[in-house]
């Protein structure tokens, strides 16, 4: 995913709470706690009116930046 991308959680809970945003930043190493797959990065994505990270699997891509 790339700066200026659309994105939404792909979790309906959570897509219904934030709605759509766009990824904000590079992503960041994230602190893998308990998680099997090792390192993952976590994405910068502004919603409505706050920036949340998200890991890459959390989102799904609607529009890239071209």
């Amino acid at each position: 995913m790339k700066v200026g991308n659309l994105v939404k959680f792909k979790n309906p809970d959570f897509h219904e709470s934030y709605g759509l945003g766009v990824v904000a930043g590079e992503p960041q190493p994230g602190i893998a706690l308990g998680d099997i797959r090792g390192q993952y990065f976590d994405i910068p994505v502004y919603f409505k009116d706050e920036i949340i990270y998200a890991r890459e699997d959390e989102l799904e891509s609607i529009g890239e930046r071209r």
